[in-house]
């Protein structure tokens, strides 16, 4: 969409801004209620005096500038920014508002009782500005319905807006605040998001998701709720009287890579406990402080995993133990210990400093040990690279590269910067006893060995994935073994992980135990695996997860299935479609496989 030039009209508008803030202007009564229809006219405006030039405040080059909801509506496009230059706006002024649209950047979705949510979709590079944090308020009477959504959307931008429910009494929502679904690089920065919303931002399935200077306040349940979502960071926020004797925690993070809490505050929260983590890795605390809470369970309610904390002062509030669940806290920096009640009351805040990479890629400083990135090629040209270290490798790893490994193993624990500097796509995750090696952000990219039992990919923490890839497209993985090097026995790391891909063939490899998992496979689909053997794993040969359109074809697995009850010799499905495996079609559930040895 082409750029839009400033119109004139944009001048005037700003002249009259000016004027309303030298009280020139009187503009009409704007709090959080009913419109009141019998405002009194605004007077003349007063003139400015002949020496002062009016001050324009800054636009963006193209920006539409809205006064009104049914201009935000309209301009809604990708590709665009829009200037909300009015204090407020309600949705349920909107003259369109409760009508469906089958298709178009916005529908209204029916509530009940009358009431209509606001869903933005299938919208990238748009950009919401308002006049600064409570300085412009987007606002909903209707207490079944989010404030806003946004479905399928990338690449957004939300800044310097209020969001919140008004004209409600305490613990009148149903609804959230704002709501994300299937969004990727979404961005809030300097809003205000007020209850009585029931969640702040309850995010499900989304990558990239940052909030910055923000302010979540009295939300009834709990500020974050986020979901099967990948990369969440919170930075400079302050959290404030969000849940009231509440049953969740402040923050709920389930079934997440990487969720990082950074330099906020939370206070006066009334809640089941701080953190509630399920089935997520790479969540922490860095600089942060909590003060004046009560926690009615626990400080931390840890399932699955562990979570880290440095420079978090978190002993100044109400709560009955430190841990509920089984996992527990580890410090970053500190290796596998765990903290006590007296190590948190000795933690000294300490604003957490810089740009954040870690513990998900871990710190981002370069030894001297580390080879030079190849140069990536340009759209529309490929490149090859023969390696034969592990240092090599990750030099090599880039879009539009097919890497070929011509040395016999390649242990991705011995590289020289294992478990510290990261590349631009690669990175180390942290886990219990070591790190897993991530590619990610990549497309068009191949890794080709000489053939199975000629060419070993391996690792040897037994918690950490042998190698997983994470938001790539149009991957191949080809004639390679691959597996944890430590002799046999219990592991909880899979062997190839795949999180977020699209297109990926996977050809004549062999992926052995101790491995818990031979192919592990979530929120992913197009992906092929053919002429490959899964054999020894400790629970399953294959664990999918959201996946769709997935077939192996001329595969085996063999002797996995013996490390619990669970387990079995064949694969389980959640949520999936379109699985088939040497011709046959699987469904959801554990399926038995008992290929022959």
């Amino acid at each position: 969409m082409k750029k839009l030039l400033i119109p004139l009209c944009i001048l005037v508008l700003l002249l009259a801004a000016l004027l309303i803030a030298r009280g020139g202007l009187v503009p009409a009564q704007d709090e959080l209620g009913p419109s009141d229809a019998a405002a009194s006219p605004a007077p003349a405006p007063a003139a400015l005096p002949a020496t002062e030039a009016p001050t324009e405040r800054p636009l963006p080059a193209g920006a539409v500038v809205v006064t009104d909801i049914d201009g935000l509506l309209g301009a809604l496009a990708s590709d665009t920014t829009i200037v909300i230059d009015a204090s407020h706006l309600r949705l349920d002024d909107a003259s369109d508002y409760g009508f469906g649209y089958s298709d178009g950047p916005y529908t209204w979705v029916s509530m009940g009782n009358s009431e209509y949510q606001l869903m933005l979709r299938e919208l990238e590079g748009l950009t919401i500005c308002g006049r600064g944090l409570g300085e412009t308020t987007i606002s909903t009477n209707a207490l079944w319905a989010d404030v806003l959504m946004l479905q399928d959307c990338a690449d957004v931008t939300l800044e310097g807006l209020t969001f919140g429910h008004r004209g409600v009494i305490e613990g009148g929502c149903q609804g959230d605040v704002l709501r994300l679904s299937g969004c990727g690089e979404i961005r809030i920065r300097n809003c205000e998001l007020f209850g009585c919303g029931v969640i702040g931002v309850n995010a499900v399935g989304c990558s990239r998701l940052t909030l910055e200077d923000c302010l979540l306040r009295d939300c009834s349940m709990s500020a974050l709720n986020i979901t099967e979502c990948l990369d969440f960071q919170a930075r400079d926020c302050e959290i404030l009287r969000c849940g009231k004797e509440s049953p969740l925690a402040v923050l709920c993070v389930a079934s997440c890579d990487g969720f990082a809490l950074i330099n906020c505050t939370v206070r006066e929260c009334g809640n089941a406990a701080l953190v509630d983590a399920m089935n997520s890795t790479s969540v922490c605390l860095l600089g942060c402080e909590a003060a004046g809470n009560r926690f009615s369970n626990a400080l931390f309610q840890l399932y699955d995993y562990n979570l880290t904390v440095s420079g978090s002062a978190l002993s100044d509030n109400e709560f009955g133990a430190c841990y509920y669940g089984g996992a527990q806290v580890a410090e970053t920096g500190a290796g596998t210990a765990l903290l006590t009640f007296s190590d948190f009351a000795r933690m000294e805040h300490k604003p957490f400093e810089g740009d954040y990479t870690g513990p998900i890629w871990g710190p981002a400083v370069t030894p001297a040990a580390v080879l030079p990135p190849v140069a990536v090629p340009p759209p529309g040209e490929t490149q090859e690279v023969h390696v034969t270290t592990v240092d090599e490798l990750l030099a090599a790893i880039a879009p539009r590269t097919t890497v070929y490994l011509d040395g016999e193993e390649f242990d991705v624990s011995s590289a020289s910067n294992y478990a510290g500097a990261v590349g631009t796509y690669y990175g180390w995750a942290k886990e219990y006893d070591g790190y897993t090696l991530v590619l990610k952000d990549l497309e068009d990219f191949a890794l080709v060995g000489g053939g199975i039992g000629v060419t070993l990919v391996s690792a040897e923490p037994r918690y950490a994935d042998v190698l997983r890839f994470e938001n790539c497209q149009r991957i191949a993985v080809s004639d390679l073994t691959m597996g944890h090097t430590i002799e046999p026995g219990f592991c909880t790391g899979d062997v190839l992980a795949i999180s977020w891909c699209e297109n990926v063939t996977v050809e004549r490899c062999g992926f052995f135990g101790c491995g818990e998992v031979g192919i592990n496979a979530e929120c992913s689909a197009a992906i092929r695996v053919n002429d490959s053997n899964i054999y020894d794993c400790s629970y399953l040969g294959v664990q999918l997860d959201r996946v769709s359109d997935m077939s192996f074809t001329g595969c085996s697995i063999t002797g996995c299935g013996g490390g619990g009850d669970w387990g079995c010799n064949g694969a389980s499905l959640s949520d999936c479609s379109e699985i088939f495996y040497n011709g046959e079609r699987l469904f959801n559930g554990r399926i038995e496989l008992n290929d022959a040895a």
